[in-house]
């Protein structure tokens, strides 16, 4: 949960969006709901664009379709870049060396979010993990959001000004690429394999990205970490620390027992 002065003024701020598939698309409303100026860019032609996002002119944005224009980044106050859109794109290379500000759609949504956050990020398992957890939260009877990379992108929760008591979101890897001050209550990392090693230069930065999830993490949030996971079990968090494990009988944590999940 962030405090509003963790909130970015976006009035009349220039911003540009960079991939305008369904995650773009979110942002370009939200911004223009807040009375940013937004430029939305793709590398698809017009003709390749679904009608959502033609649409999108209509409602205020200007589009730039079929390329990108280097001043469309340069010229920027802020740029939102999409999960898919890489970090090595060269006219973002270009507007991080001018100290443009380079934020994506996670970061953005949880500067405006006030209810609790619970993140669910790992190679494998985190569509399962995330949507049990959503099941679970609604049997407790808890209004729960539950999106991110499964599904519909938290900022349209943001936007779309709904209620709800907490947030259960999938982070991928390329979302926490621009993660700065995100801070989720509870932050899951359920195991680290080698994965999209063609987006990141190596396995230790793929490492360190997932860490990300727990970065800004202080005593009062909790951090629920695979304890049979090498890599994961390893890793230091300043966040409570609540292990799970099918092998062994963690203290303070979760495991397997005669066939059932223990605490």
């Amino acid at each position: 949960m962030n405090t509003s002065s963790n909130r970015l003024e976006l009035s009349g701020m220039k911003v540009s969006v960079v991939g305008l598939a369904r995650t773009g698309q979110a942002v370009v409303e939200f911004l223009l709901q807040q009375g940013a100026r937004v430029i939305g860019t793709d590398s698809r032609p017009f003709e390749d664009m679904p009608s959502s996002v033609r649409g999108l002119a209509e409602k205020g944005a200007v589009l730039e379709l079929g390329g990108h224009k280097l001043e469309t980044f340069t010229r920027a106050d802020l740029i939102v870049v999409s999960p898919g859109v890489p970090p090595t794109l060269e006219p973002l290379l270009q507007a991080r060396r001018r100290d443009v500000p380079v934020t994506g759609e996670l970061e953005l949504a949880s500067r405006f979010l006030d209810i609790p956050l619970v993140a669910v990020t790992g190679s494998n398992g985190k569509t399962t993990t995330t949507s049990l957890l959503g099941e679970i939260f609604r049997a407790a009877g808890k209004k729960v959001f539950v999106g991110g990379n499964i599904g519909a992108p938290l900022i349209g929760f943001v936007s779309s000004g709904e209620q709800a008591d907490l947030a259960v979101v999938e982070v991928s890897s390329f979302q926490l690429e621009t993660a700065e001050t995100f801070r989720p209550e509870v932050g899951l990392l359920l195991n680290v394999t080698p994965d999209h090693l063609d987006r990141h230069a190596d396995f230790d930065e793929y490492i360190r990205l997932k860490a990300r999830v727990f970065k800004r993490q202080g005593p009062g949030q909790t951090a629920v970490v695979n304890a049979d996971d090498p890599v994961v079990d390893g890793l230091t968090v300043k966040a409570k620390r609540l292990p799970f494990s099918r092998k062994t009988r963690p203290r303070d944590g979760a495991c397997v027992e005669g066939g059932r999940l223990a605490l």
